[in-house]
């Protein structure tokens, strides 16, 4: 009966357990292995992509490395040129002493000694193919060609382009006006070489051509003239004819079939250097440049090789070509895919040659350097790769079938092999159950199973399990106890250190508004990260305005020797390759444990490495808005102590905080400069500005207010605005009855008297409103006082004009009836005279007057329509001294001294001397009037010399008469004002008009000691 239950179970058992473990073994394995296949697939062809792209660009990369190497090479030997140049400056122009110096200057070539030799020679050859000294006239007075002096009747005068070695040369005219030490470099000038000129030769055809390194000597602060080196042009092919494009191998002349080759052309696209001779820019033989050729030149000349090559030009056969030559003048590196003459498609990648000497300052380039290589040929190494990576993946894809096979073949053996041993379980219960039934309760049976076998399992071990469970409950406790213990300790020692960032996270916080000082602040924070983070060293860097270079900014726990060193440190981003620069460019933390180790040290990294002296640090980036602006670096160099995660992390933290107060501090410093930069512009401006509160206390005013309202430099912000008028009652009513009710105050021209000072203003203001509620008050004032002063001097101007015409009108109404009436009275005075004596003295009393009237017409006459003025060439001081011969008896007769200072330097001057006689001669008249009882005049010429041709004299004319009335001076040159009866007040106005009609000025005042003074100043006109 056992047997047959046995059996029955075995079967029933084995049946589900086969099926069960063959689906779920095969037919996992089939879906694993479709999922593989077509992923592998996918993954091959994007693992191919990639990696061919990236040789590309590490093979791009290399050749632009290279280009670079060329161009920093040319720029060096340019230099060296220079400091050649400066050397044979100050030699004496001795042809020895030349020739010595030619010697001495020699480089290496490799080049063919014959057309067809393969291997070519390398030998030294002189580094300057022509060297001279030439005169300031253009003459050579010494000359070295090659190795030897030229004669004296081989020199030539240079200053003629025609008689220069290439024919129209003019780098004599661009070197003789230059300054002391400034050096001009021409452009290649060479005679150009045609693909027939070589292709007939039997003799091996060089490009004969130089570029002109001059400059001016000085002896003793005197031109001599100038120096020349002519640099051979053979040195700057050996820059770019040995050069394989990404290889380090040279060759003795690049095959421009093979477009792999290098060449280098200037700033304005002209070929300088390259394998086709007949590329390079030249001269024919009549000294004419060759033109480039172009879209309109015929194909068969271009073939022929009869024209040089221009990158600028040659857009027709590539686009790509005056685009890299307007890169280069941009100064900027690059790469682009060009088509050559030979129809060649390559790669070529280009980088500028620095240089602003002679004529390549325009755009501060000598050039640019372009290396090209076929592209089939750049592609080729990604090709291969794609081939071999194509092949491990599709034999991976093979075995993976395979071992899918073999695998599924093993289940199915596995499967049935393990069914078959299922049923081991049943008798190992069999037996176990007689061995409790013999009282062997501390034995067990372990059958992990659900179905029934499982269930009786676990019967049988359930009472031994229930003693077993509480033994094992007591000691799961105590190791629970144990566990929690450390468990708490780490989190409080976790805590504690948290609560340490977080305060220095606070202190760094606070640094805020406690100092604006950016300096004080990097201190700080760098103080915090030694401190609380337990760092020995922390230093920080930060980029400059630009983003383009990393510079020291400060450091803390470094020595004075390591701080001097590490304040000279500056990185290119975009050229330096070391640790601080990457973390900037990925803005990922960089930690190196071991840099002793460290795969990816660049030599830069263990040059600095080595400075620092640390083998294990941390740099964090600052980062402010996802935008790098530092980085943050620590150290345990003394402890020697490990850093651990929790280091690095609590420095990001740290170093995130740090940010934002870095760029808190600048913002805030910029707020300070800008509000600074607006309180200057309001402090010097020409209007008054007040700003009050709203119960109008002062709380700015600026200087130009100050002035305006006349106040103490020291009056108080505090005030109260209206205390600053309060002499002008009836404006400030106005100004508080706009202010309240419109909330805004105009008014022009204001009458104002401000201490004793009568002046008129513009006054402006406007009531502030926050919220309806009136929070302050903005006033500005503008003095218009001159300007009314002007207006009315128009004014007076006009009246004064209109006056004029007014006067010469009637004057000319009077004159003709007097001129008729004196003709009578002359007339009746002849008739009469012999009859009556006693009625012709009447006659003649009345001509007189009628005399005395036609005088005064024509003075008004003479005021209100001047004559025109006949200016000639004569001397002020011959003018003064007519004037006082005329009026000598005058003096006499009024018993007046003359007394007279000329200065004889008076040069002669283009004036009206007649009316200038009339002017001074009204001045004098005036004087002798005002001195009665006699008394002293005197006059003075004075010459003002003011450095320059604009000089000036001045006529001095005093008096010791009674003066001028104070009040009256002001009045004293306009027309019909006078203080004498017998006067009509037009003399020193017509004075006056005479003066300005000779672009003069004439002043009056009283002097000291009394009497009147009179002060002319004229300009000396030519």
């Amino acid at each position: 009966m056992g047997i047959k239950i046995f059996s029955k179970n075995k079967s029933g058992i084995f049946r589900k357990f086969l099926f069960t473990l063959l689906f779920f073994s095969i037919v996992p394995v089939l879906v694993l292995g479709i999922i593989t296949s077509i992923s592998l697939n996918s993954s091959a062809k994007k693992i191919v992509d990639d990696s061919a792209a990236m040789i590309d660009k590490n093979i791009e990369k290399n050749l632009l490395i290279q280009a670079t190497g060329i161009a920093r090479d040319v720029e060096k030997f340019l230099r060296n040129s220079e400091i050649d140049l400066f050397e044979l400056s100050e030699l004496e122009q001795n042809p020895n002493l030349y020739l010595e110096f030619a010697k001495n200057k020699k480089s290496e070539v490799w080049e063919r000694t014959t057309k067809n030799d393969s291997i070519g020679q390398r030998s030294f050859i002189p580094l300057y193919k022509e060297i001279a000294f030439i005169d300031i006239n253009g003459y050579e007075k010494v000359k070295i060609i090659g190795n030897r002096i030229s004669p004296l009747s081989a020199l030539k005068n240079v200053s003629i382009p025609a008689n220069t070695t290439y024919l129209n040369e003019d780098y004599f005219s661009k070197t003789i006006n230059l300054s002391s030490n400034d050096i001009y470099i021409s452009r290649l000038n060479g005679f150009f070489v045609s693909i027939k000129e070589i292709e007939e030769s039997e003799n091996l055809i060089t490009y004969d051509g130089v570029f002109r390194l001059a400059m001016p000597i000085y002896n003793k602060g005197i031109k001599k003239g100038i120096v020349v080196l002519g640099i051979d042009h053979r040195h700057f092919m050996e820059f770019t004819q040995h050069i394989l494009p990404n290889n380090e191998k040279e060759i003795l002349v690049s095959e421009y079939q093979s477009g792999d080759y290098a060449f280098i052309f200037d700033d304005e696209g002209w070929i300088i250097t390259h394998p086709k001779l007949w590329d390079i820019r030249g001269v024919d033989k009549k000294g004419n440049l060759v033109p480039a050729y172009n879209k309109l030149t015929p194909p068969d000349m271009i073939k022929e090789g009869f024209i040089p090559f221009n990158l600028d030009s040659a857009g027709f056969i590539h686009e790509n070509y005056p685009f890299a030559a307007d890169e280069i003048r941009k100064k900027k590196t690059g790469k682009v895919v060009t088509t050559n003459i030979g129809g060649v498609k390559k790669i070529m990648v280009y980088t500028p040659i620095f240089y602003n000497r002679g004529e390549y300052k325009k755009h501060g380039v000598f050039g640019g350097v372009t290396l090209g290589t076929e592209t089939t040929k750049f592609h080729s190494a990604s090709s291969e790769i794609k081939k071999i990576v194509a092949a491990t993946f599709n034999f991976f894809i093979d075995n993976i079938f395979l071992i899918i096979s073999i695998t599924l073949l093993l289940s199915i053996l596995f499967s049935f092999l393990l069914t078959q041993n299922f049923t081991k379980p049943i008798i190992e219960l069999t037996n176990f159950s007689k061995k409790l039934a013999g009282g062997e309760l501390e034995k067990r049976i372990k059958l992990n199973r659900n179905d029934e076998i499982g269930i009786m399992s676990d019967s049988f071990n359930k009472m031994a399990n229930e003693l077993e469970k509480s033994r094992n409950e007591l000691l799961l406790s105590y190791n629970e106890l144990m566990s929690s213990k450390k468990d708490i300790e780490i989190y409080t020692s976790d805590l504690e250190y948290q609560l340490k960032i977080l305060k220095s996270i606070q202190s760094i916080s606070n640094i805020i508004g406690s100092t604006f000082e950016l300096n004080t602040v990097l201190k700080i924070i760098l103080r915090t990260c030694v401190e609380s983070v337990n760092f020995d060293r922390a230093i920080l860097y930060m980029l400059d305005d630009e983003g383009r270079y990393l510079e020291y900014r400060e450091m803390f726990g470094f020595t004075d020797e390591e701080e001097k060193v590490a304040m000279k440190s500056v990185h290119n981003i975009s050229r330096a390759d070391c640790i601080e620069t990457r973390v900037v460019k990925t803005g990922e933390i960089i930690f190196v444990d071991d840099f002793e180790n460290y795969a990816h040290a660049t030599e830069l990294d263990k040059k600095i490495r080595t400075i620092a002296k640390s083998n294990s640090f941390v740099f964090v980036p600052l980062r402010v808005k996802e935008k790098i602006i530092g980085i943050l670096g620590a150290d345990k160099l003394r402890t020697g102590n490990r850093i651990s995660e929790t280091d690095i992390n609590s420095l990001q933290i740290l170093a995130n905080q740090a940010s934002r107060v870095i760029e808190n501090t600048r913002l805030y410093t910029e707020i300070i400069s800008q509000r600074n930069f607006v309180a200057d512009i309001v402090s010097n401006m020409l209007n008054g500005v007040v700003s009050t509160n709203g119960r109008g206390i002062i709380t700015s005013i600026n200087k130009a207010a100050i002035e305006i309202l006349e106040l103490d430099e020291n009056v108080n912000i505090g005030d109260n605005i209206w205390n600053l008028l309060e002499n002008a009652e009836p404006l400030l009513n106005k100004m508080r009855a706009g202010l309240e009710i419109e909330g805004i105050f105009r008014g022009y021209n204001l009458y104002v008297e401000i201490l004793g000072k009568t002046k008129y203003l513009n006054i402006n203001a406007s009531r502030i409103f926050e919220n309806n509620i009136h929070t302050g008050s903005i006033i500005v004032l503008e003095d218009v006082s001159e300007k009314k002063k002007l207006d009315e001097e128009l004014q007076k101007i006009d009246r004064l004009a209109s006056l004029g015409k007014f006067a010469a009108g009637i004057a000319h109404e009077i004159r003709n009836p007097l001129t008729g009436l004196s003709l009578y009275l002359d007339n009746l005075h002849d008739q009469l005279s012999i009859q009556n004596s006693s009625h012709s003295k009447l006659l003649i009393n009345a001509l007189s007057e009628i005399e005395r009237l036609d005088n005064l017409v024509k003075e008004i006459l003479d005021y209100a329509v001047p004559g025109k003025s006949r200016m000639r060439m004569d001397n002020i001081n011959t003018v003064i001294n007519n004037i006082l011969h005329l009026s000598n008896q005058q003096f006499n007769k009024a018993g007046i001294k003359l007394l007279n200072k000329f200065d004889l330097n008076i040069p002669d001057s283009n004036m009206d001397s007649e009316k200038i006689k009339q002017a001074l001669l009204n001045i004098i008249v005036n004087s002798i009037q005002f001195m009665p009882g006699g008394g002293v005049l005197f006059v003075e010429t004075i010459l003002i010399k003011n450095g320059n041709d604009d000089e000036k004299y001045k006529i001095i004319i005093s008096d010791t008469g009674k003066g001028f009335v104070d009040s009256e001076i002001k009045n004293i040159f306009e027309p019909f004002y006078s203080n004498r009866k017998e006067g009509i007040g037009l003399g020193l106005a017509i004075t006056h008009s005479i003066i300005n009609e000779h672009e003069g000025t004439i002043t009056a005042k009283n002097k000291a000691t009394g009497g009147a003074l009179f002060i002319i100043t004229l300009p000396v006109l030519k």
